[in-house]
């Protein structure tokens, strides 16, 4: 889940894009379209080929950001799966994280049952600081499940303070604030296909430039 880091021209958020042009927001494309289509495919004959005949999967989606990227993952397994979804918020300013979460299941049985007995496995779309992930995967294994593993698409290394094991990962990326594929700026990009660096000399905080 993304934050907003300063304020914008709202122009900027409603303005379109060509096809092979990039989003008014974005500085530089990170990660193209097709390498996050290999990479998420890769990852899925990897899911298949360690839970294949072992029993009932349960891809546990976290929103808003992760959506595309299950998807994306649900289409290319050919094992019959199930899905939940969870939403997780933490609480503080705009950039830093009092070190609250909390966490919902807008759509799940609270007790339990969809979870007891199954393997979870968590997709993310992005690892920060590893937190948020930290209390989800505590979280999950009071419904006593046969498992709880844990992919996201991305994760910012250079961040990390919690010790997340991520079983399935698609890209180590800089510290930097990305778009694109799931992930927002206030809300919206999450359709764009890549991902990209938002161009921080467009965003203002506090009257002045972000990153100043």
């Amino acid at each position: 889940m993304s934050t907003a880091i300063g304020d914008v021209d709202g122009d900027l958020l409603i303005k379109s894009w060509r096809k092979d042009s990039l989003p008014p927001m974005v500085s530089e494309v990170l990660l193209g379209q097709e390498t996050i289509e290999m990479r998420v495919e890769q990852l899925a004959q990897q899911i298949q080929n360690d839970y294949q005949g072992k029993g009932d999967l349960v891809l546990v989606c976290v929103l808003k950001g992760a959506f595309v990227f299950c998807s994306d993952l649900a289409r290319h397994l050919t094992m019959p799966v199930e899905f939940e979804f969870v939403a997780v918020s933490s609480y503080g300013n705009d950039t830093v994280s009092s070190g609250e979460v909390k966490i919902e299941l807008p759509f799940a049985d609270r007790s339990g049952k969809n979870f007891k007995g199954k393997h979870l496995l968590i997709v993310e779309d992005i690892l920060d600081s590893g937190r948020t992930a930290e209390v989800l995967i505590k979280f999950l294994h009071t419904y006593k499940p046969s498992s709880v593993a844990f992919s996201a698409l991305l994760r910012k290394p250079t961040n990390l303070k919690f010790p997340i094991n991520v079983d399935y990962l698609g890209f180590d990326i800089p510290d930097k604030y990305v778009i694109g594929h799931g992930l927002d700026y206030a809300g919206k990009f999450r359709n764009w296909p890549s991902i990209g660096v938002l161009d921080t000399s467009l965003v203002t905080r506090g009257g002045s430039k972000y990153g100043e």
